[in-house]
């Protein structure tokens, strides 16, 4: 395969030999120019594909040298043009210098031609043209050099060097550069942004300056050759993916060659769930440092098309090999999505892309934070105003795992996590990254948290638009089992925020109930790693007062005051002849603002105990496993598996949640207190009735005429929410 791409480039290159004057010289870096001016050819041209060190990308700049002014475009060093004028008068550095500002204020100004002061046979125009005026400009053109895919559909025949050519560390937009008729050259040099226009020399040179750049050029060839047959059969590494589907930048997977020598191209192949694409080669091996940008065929960045793979499947869970004669590498994909709100990211070694790097693609707009063709993976810390934030120092402050509900509607993207800071000094959040479950999402906010104590959200909450210390990311797929982590994917330092277990000071709770069906929910709180549901307060505006939802603050914690169990519903309801068993709650009484949560304790007589946290009210608060269908108005806090045994004896207690204390005890057993007559179809709660004397017993609930009660459900007798007045007591 080597020797096949060395004989087609071979012949191909030789039978263009002879027409085509160019100049190659080897240079190295210098105080003010990174090359020293051989002979009087105003044009050279630096290829070493070999060259170890990291090169700066630059589209044009002015390079003064002596008495000369040159212009430079290209990866510095390695590969790269000069052009050079003799310019005593410093005419062409100010004409060029007035273009090339007015270029990048994408102000359009005429062609204007300056002259060799001391050959007037060489001269040079400078312009801007948009890019069908550029195709019209090359359509008769024999040679070029394309650095963009812009140009490649007007150049079907001739000899047109693309990335199947040439070397270039990075995959984007460089230079262009074509032989017009006669002694005409037309240099194009990478827009600085996504205009239309390019900033464009046309270069006159005069024949007697032709006759070395043939040879010169030859180099080139002979170059890639060497390096060709000398590479070695290391794998490239996965160095970035993108898979997101209707995307600007399209789908894409990016190569980087790590290693200080070339690595052969020929015989790669990638391994997506079971599909086996082999890869297109190029030039036919990776330079040290080269990254090479595989995309689909729509992408609109500078790329190797690569076709047969199921591009969708970057989203799913998994991994994507590169393999090559029994050799792998495989970089685990996000699991998911690459799009978080408004920002989309690729995928990197070390998680997902930094969206404050300053090296991000030009092409593509500031919500795409990522960097195609590119062997950076960041950039470096003296670029940024504050230190990097240590994941180490954040806790969770506060967690949703419900959402919240929306003009009757359960919003689970509204679920968030606010994480406190604890670090002594201000930070930047951009590199952390929170992880739960099979989700990665990484952090972006626009603030500088400072310390102590701010509060970081993290959450698709329109409510807290244009607040600094927000991330906008959906979590709809957060679950209260699931582990919760943040890192540093720069520095890699990370901690475990919540383990997926429901801890309070004294116990551990089996069941958490945290919302009212149709209405609101309730978050919880975390304090040294135990959780508390959150007092009453005013929750966002447009949620229903009842939600315990506050992001993006610090919510203060207070608990005061005892609750009372008041009525108990073991057996649930009989609608005509239907038992509904899902109609079993709990109903507790409190008059003290201050308290905001209970627990209950069941103990069954097989030594069976559950704990269920739930949010108190003052007033009557409701535990259920749902709405309840006899009581169809009834306010509840659910939780689904919430349920009361039916047989055996049990104890159910009241438990205040700080300190354990008992605040309440119901005993009952098949025969009551409570009922549950199957024959009758009859149910009755269980209700707790003050004597005289402050002694209170439990009593069989017999409301026949309840109105809150369906009027299917005339046989069970239970007021849920609301005073249960005893007959014999009543008047």
């Amino acid at each position: 395969m080597q020797k096949r791409i060395i004989r087609i480039f071979s012949s191909s290159f030789r039978f263009w030999l002879v027409a085509l004057p160019f100049l190659y010289c080897k240079i190295s870096e210098k105080e003010r120019l990174w090359f020293e001016l051989p002979v009087q050819n105003p044009f050279h041209f630096d290829y070493d594909p070999e060259l170890r060190e990291n090169p700066k990308s630059l589209s044009v700049r002015i390079v003064p040298l002596d008495s000369k002014t040159c212009l430079q475009s290209g990866e510095v060093p390695g590969f790269a043009i000069t052009f050079c004028l003799s310019d005593e008068d410093r005419s062409a550095s100010n004409t060029w210098e007035n273009s090339i500002e007015a270029w990048k204020r994408r102000e359009m100004s005429a062609e204007r031609t300056v002259y060799d002061s001391v050959d007037r046979n060489v001269s040079a125009s400078i312009g801007m043209l948009p890019i069908n005026e550029i195709r019209k400009r090359i359509s008769k053109s024999g040679f070029g050099i394309l650095g963009s895919g812009e140009f490649k559909k007007n150049s079907s025949d001739g000899a047109f060097w693309d990335r199947r050519r040439y070397v270039r560390k990075f995959h984007e937009p460089g230079f262009s550069l074509f032989r017009l008729e006669g002694n005409e050259w037309l240099w194009v040099f990478p827009p600085s942004e996504s205009s239309g226009t390019y900033l464009t020399l046309k270069i006159l040179l005069p024949p007697g300056l032709d006759s070395d750049w043939a040879s010169r050029l030859g180099s080139v060839a002979s170059t890639n050759e060497r390096i060709l047959a000398n590479c070695k059969a290391d794998l490239p590494e996965i160095s970035e993916i993108f898979g997101e589907t209707e995307s600007v930048s399209g789908r894409w997977i990016e190569l980087h060659n790590p290693y200080p020598y070339p690595i052969c191209e020929s015989g790669l192949e990638f391994v997506l769930f079971g599909n086996r694409v082999s890869l297109p080669t190029s030039v036919g091996f990776f330079a040290p440092g080269e990254s090479k940008v595989y995309a689909e065929e729509s992408s609109i960045l500078e790329k190797i098309p690569l076709t047969g793979i199921r591009w969708g499947d970057l989203k799913r869970s998994g991994t994507l090999q590169l393999v090559k004669e029994g050799n792998v590498s495989e970089r685990a994909l996000p699991g998911g999505g690459y799009r978080f709100g408004e920002e989309s990211y690729s995928w990197k070694r070390n998680g997902f892309s930094d969206c404050v790097s300053t090296e991000r693609t030009i092409f593509l707009p500031e919500s795409y934070c990522m960097d195609p063709g590119r062997p950076s993976e960041g950039f470096a810390s003296g670029d940024r105003k504050v230190d990097l934030c240590d994941a180490r120092e954040f806790r969770i402050e506060e967690i949703n795992f419900l959402g919240a509900y929306r003009d009757g509607k359960l919003r689970s993207d509204y679920k968030f996590i606010d994480l406190e800071y604890t670090g002594l000094s201000k930070c930047d959040p951009s590199d952390l990254e929170l992880s739960f479950g099979s989700t990665n999402l990484p952090i972006s906010a626009r603030g500088i948290l400072q310390p102590p104590g701010t509060i970081l959200t993290v959450g698709a909450l329109p409510f807290l638009f244009g607040r600094l210390e927000l991330s906008y990311r959906n979590l709809s797929n957060l679950k209260g089992t699931d582990s919760v982590r943040i890192r540093n994917r720069i520095s890699g330092n990370e901690k475990n925020l919540w383990n997926g277990e429901f801890r309070g000071p004294e116990l551990v709770y089996d069941r958490v109930a945290l919302e009212i069906p149709g209405i609101a929910t309730s978050s919880l709180l975390v304090r040294e790693e135990k959780v508390y549901i959150p007092k009453s307060e005013l929750p966002p505006d447009g949620l229903h007062l009842s939600h315990r939802f506050f992001p993006g603050r610090k919510t203060e914690f207070g608990f005061s005051g005892s609750a009372a169990l008041s009525e108990v519903s073991w057996a649930g309801s009989y609608r005509g002849n239907e038992p509904i068993s899902a109609d079993r709650f709990l109903e507790v009484w409190s008059d003290d603002p201050g308290i905001s949560s209970a627990v209950l304790q069941i103990q069954t007589s097989g030594g069976g105990n559950s704990n269920v946290l739930f949010p108190l009210e003052k007033g009557w608060s409701l535990l259920s496993s749902g709405k309840l269908t006899c009581f169809p108005n009834s306010v509840s806090w659910t939780e689904s598996n919430f349920s009361l045994p039916q047989t055996g004896g049990n104890v159910l207690r009241l438990l205040d949640p700080i300190r354990g204390a008992v605040w309440g005890e119901f005993r009952y057993t098949s025969a009551g207190p409570g009922k549950n007559d199957t024959r009758g179809k009859i149910r009755r709660s269980a209700f707790f009735l003050s004597e005289q004397g402050g002694i209170g017993i439990w009593k069989d609930s017999d409301l026949p005429n309840f109105p809150g009660r369906s009027e299917a459900c005339e046989g069970t007798h239970a007021s849920p929410g609301a005073p249960n007045v005893f007959p014999g007591e009543a008047g």
